[in-house]
Formats: C-alpha cells, sequence, structure tokens
C-alpha cells in the first residue's frame, strides 16, 4: 500500500500523510478500538473496506476459536483451544468460553478463508494500482 500511494502521489510528504491518515482511520475501524457490531450505521462501511479488519478477524480466529461450548458440550476443555477457557460473567452468572465473549462482545467470526481471501484482494488491488502507476503516473516538471 506504501509503494502505490509513494508511485501515485506526487512526493513522499503527501504520500506519508496519507499513509497516516489511513493508518488511523484502518486502526479506529478494524475492531480492536471500536467493536464492529458498535459502529454507528452511517460508518458501518469503514468495516467492510478496512483490510486490517480482515486480518484481525483471522488472527484472532485462528488463535480463540471453540467448537463446544460449555453449557451444552461438557467435554470442551482448555486443552482443545485457547478460546475453550471457560468463565462466570459476572452480570448474568452465565457461563461463557472466551470465544462465545469475543463473538458477543466484539463480534468476530470463524471466517478465516473469507478473511485470508479478502486479504489477499486486497493485495493484488493495491499491486495493480502500484503498476499501472508506475506505467501511467509521471510527475515529471517539463
Amino acid at each position: 500500500f506504501g509503494q502505490m500511494l509513494a508511485v501515485l502521489l506526487p512526493s513522499e510528504q503527501v504520500a506519508s500523510i496519507v499513509m497516516g491518515l489511513c493508518s488511523s482511520l484502518w486502526s479506529l475501524f478494524a475492531g480492536f478500538m471500536i467493536a464492529v457490531r458498535d459502529v454507528s450505521e452511517f460508518w458501518q462501511f469503514m468495516t467492510f473496506v478496512v483490510p486490517t479488519r480482515y486480518t484481525l478477524n483471522a488472527m484472532v480466529a485462528i488463535q480463540f476459536y471453540c467448537p463446544c461450548s460449555p453449557g451444552i458440550d461438557n467435554q470442551c476443555t482448555s486443552s482443545i483451544s485457547l478460546g475453550c477457557n471457560s468463565f462466570v460473567l459476572e452480570d448474568s452468572n452465565t457461563t461463557i468460553t472466551v470465544w462465545e465473549y469475543l463473538e458477543l462482545q466484539y463480534g468476530f467470526t470463524n471466517n478465516v478463508y473469507v478473511d485470508m481471501a479478502a486479504v489477499i484482494l486486497f493485495v493484488i488491488v493495491w499491486r495493480i494500482l502500484f503498476f499501472v502507476g508506475l506505467a501511467y503516473v509521471s510527475h515529471l516538471k517539463r
């Protein structure tokens, strides 16, 4: 993404400023500062165009996905996954796994392959824009 900005924008200072702005927006809408489900309707589209959301979702799902539920399946142990550790919510005295908490609180899903495909698609689009910009954009002053 940075190479694409460096090719398409007129100077490295402008590219640096735009990259800083993009990084801030990506961090804001990725899901770790504001949960994806808590973003207002007007800004909901930003959660779909932010590549860090897909990366974060895939990493959390890979580390914390738990295929069982403590209330339904009594064979749920923490040796299966980190997300299978269960704890009691103080508000409602219910037992919940770490993965269920992450799903409810932050809106993470177990769509690892979809998330990886989205990240690969972002990279392919950025590469195409980089090569098109390299071939057709010239900032020389004559």
